[in-house]
């Protein structure tokens, strides 16, 4: 600590953490329990959920099952969303990138594809950002839990798509 002080102190004083809960970039990561590592970004969703207008006329049961329908991929014909609401669909879904990449992998696949409308989003590409948004309302109090049986064996499945989009993007 004192290294790195010396040596990038002049940017800021360099902070540490010590123990077995940590706060970084929106996320709790508790190493409390042995064997696991648990990350929590219950309030970083709360504060999305917020954020979201749509969210605001919803009462906290309306949920969804699951966080896209099986349409996901279907474009459609949809009236582009005016600027404003065109920002907001695109800051959060850049919010739900955050949060699928850390914490909530659950989402990964719609915000993948909502990844891919944000240039210009329709209000059929809203009904599946909203649709997401209350299945993050109805798992809000979700967290990710990585833990290990065995630290000897490894087991590491990746899987990817091609050409999935129209345009072959």
């Amino acid at each position: 600590l004192e290294w790195l002080n010396r040596k990038y102190g002049t940017y800021g004083a360099v902070k540490a953490t010590r123990g077995a809960i940590h706060d970084y970039l929106g996320m709790t990561i508790d190493f409390s329990q042995t064997g696991k590592v648990i990350i929590d970004m219950r309030d970083y969703v709360a504060g999305m959920l917020d954020d979201f207008e749509p969210m605001q006329h919803l009462r906290t049961t309306d949920i969804s099952p699951t966080p896209a329908e099986a349409d996901l991929f279907d474009i459609g014909n949809g009236m582009p969303l005016d600027k404003r609401m065109a920002e907001q669909f695109h800051t959060t879904v850049a919010k739900g990138l955050f949060l699928c990449k850390r914490a909530r992998p659950d989402i990964h696949l719609a915000i993948a594809f909502l990844c891919t409308r944000v240039r210009e989003p329709t209000w059929v590409d809203r009904g599946k950002l909203v649709r997401m948004m209350r299945y993050l309302n109805g798992t809000r109090a979700d967290v990710l839990t990585l833990s290990v049986d065995d630290p000897h064996i490894i087991h590491w499945h990746v899987d990817a798509s091609f050409a999935v989009h129209p345009d072959f993007r």
